[in-house]
């Protein structure tokens, strides 16, 4: 009796087993199903991550492009600007721009400068300055048309005999520095203008 039972309750016990593999089967379809679907979410999450990531890598790219042109643009205008003002001194020296008389205040006295030879960066002349005893020199000096300044001495002996270092205006009409005497080292300024 058992084994008819055994024999009556195989197909019952197959079909379970059947159904059970369908269950399975169909849990996994949906399964795969879901890792599909999940893993297509994160393709488009890393494709739109990577595009985000181009654009503003692109967009940073062209920041620095256009801020590397500005900087060499500037650059470049600052630099024809500077080599334009050497140019014009340049011609003023190379048209004899020291020759010719330059008034001013030199240690607070009224004071001349008269410059009656150039040849090329070098030039001669007097000087004089309106002290209570009137002190007149002849100078030699010279001129560095790149950096603007003129260097000028004293020629003839003298306890106030000195040095002069200065600078051009851009115009090439103002002398301005300090004059330092060579036996005590006092240093006084001046400013010389062009008549």
């Amino acid at each position: 009796m058992k084994s008819n039972k055994i024999k009556n309750s195989f197909p019952i016990i197959l079909i379970g087993i059947a159904l059970l593999s369908l269950f399975i089967l169909s849990s996994c379809d949906k399964a795969k199903e879901t890792v599909d679907k999940a893993s297509e979410k994160v393709s488009d999450v890393a494709k739109k991550t990577g595009d985000a990531v181009k654009d503003v890598t692109d967009k940073a790219g062209e920041a620095a492009k256009n801020t590397a042109e500005k900087v060499g643009d500037v650059a470049k205008n600052v630099t024809e600007k500077a080599g334009n003002a050497v140019d014009k001194v340049a011609d003023i020296f190379s048209n004899n721009g020291m020759i010719g008389t330059w008034t001013g205040k030199l240690d607070s006295r009224f004071t001349t400068l008269t410059v009656t030879k150039q040849n090329g960066n070098n030039f001669e002349g007097k000087i004089v300055i309106n002290y209570r005893n009137q002190v007149k020199q002849d100078v030699k000096g010279s001129f560095n048309a790149e950096t603007k300044t003129i260097k000028m001495e004293d020629q003839l002996r003298s306890r106030y005999k000195g040095k002069y270092n200065g600078k051009l205006s851009d115009d090439g009409k103002t002398f301005t520095g300090t004059f330092t005497t060579n036996v005590d080292k006092k240093s006084f300024n001046f400013k010389l203008v062009k008549k």
